[in-house]
């Protein structure tokens, strides 16, 4: 069977005349793994002890910058050597890791590499130093949601960015967080904002109780009062009535039974305080 990342690190071993030995387990290790088709969570297992060792990471990093041809998806030990090296604790094999590696899949839109490694960083996930990574890959695929929900071009298909927000619970609620705000203006019910967000109203409210600590119509209400205040500190040219207009009341008294619900003051109370703010940051501005 050829491993071809294995018999790289193993020759530079070899010339280097360093832990051959010890390299010779890990690749038999390596091979058993592959051979029998051991799950991630398995193969971690099995080789913890070699993802461990100072000497055989050094090594094997030696090897894979000397290399003509980049570790792929396509090496059937691609998956094993991203397991060890990325719970490595070395700054030399982490920089690798990130500023190699990563940076040239990225660049490259190597999305088959990426997804592989959301799978290691799942299955790593409170038994390695592994935040350096995971922003790196978070990174990659945030961009590029967020070029899909603003209607930018993107380069990476739904299903791939859907499974890598399943595996990585920091890119799944950067996503959640930037979906919700991007919706969250055009209304203020939940069932309508879980429709936007292209999501059912159950998901959202687990989601929400996640991410937020509340439910979505705890959090449109809060939203809708920070919003009210804002435009009565920072818009106080605005009239009383386009504001109720701007946040959806559709009556005036709709408007101040609710600021006066929620807040205890009424419009216009809310407004003199506004202005008060207002009048300060300005004379504090030209005081400076």
């Amino acid at each position: 069977m050829k491993l071809r990342i294995t018999e790289a690190v193993l020759a530079e071993a070899y010339r280097a005349k360093v832990c051959r030995e010890r390299m010779e387990e890990l690749a038999e290790s390596i091979r058993k793994s592959v051979k029998e088709r051991h799950s991630l969570p398995k193969m971690r297992i099995r080789l913890a002890e070699y993802g461990n060792d100072t000497e055989l990471m050094l090594t094997a990093v030696s090897a894979l910058r000397k290399d003509k041809e980049a570790p792929s998806a396509r090496d059937r030990d691609f998956r094993a050597w991203m397991l060890m090296l990325c719970r490595s604790r070395e700054h030399e094999v982490i920089c690798y890791m990130c500023n190699e590696l990563t940076d040239a899949w990225e660049r490259k839109y190597r999305t088959r590499e990426m997804l592989a490694l959301c799978d290691v960083l799942h299955t790593l996930k409170g038994h390695a130093r592994t935040n350096e990574m995971t922003n790196r890959v978070c990174d990659y695929f945030f961009r590029e949601r967020r070029n899909k929900l603003f209607g930018k071009t993107f380069r990476i298909e739904e299903k791939d960015m859907a499974y890598a927000e399943s595996r990585l619970p920091e890119l799944d609620k950067a996503v959640f967080r930037m979906t919700v705000n991007h919706y969250s203006h055009r209304t203020f019910v939940a069932e309508e904002l879980a429709g936007l967000c292209g999501m059912g109203y159950s998901l959202m409210r687990r989601k929400f109780k996640t991410y937020y600590g509340m439910g979505p119509s705890e959090w449109l209400r809060r939203e809708r009062i920070r919003r009210i205040e804002e435009d009565m500190e920072y818009r106080v040219e605005l009239p009383l009535k386009e504001v109720a207009e701007r946040n959806a009341f559709g009556s005036a008294s709709n408007f101040a039974d609710f600021c006066q619900k929620q807040t205890g003051m009424s419009p216009c109370e809310l407004k003199a305080i506004g202005y008060e703010k207002w009048e300060k940051r300005r004379m504090d501005f030209w005081n400076q």
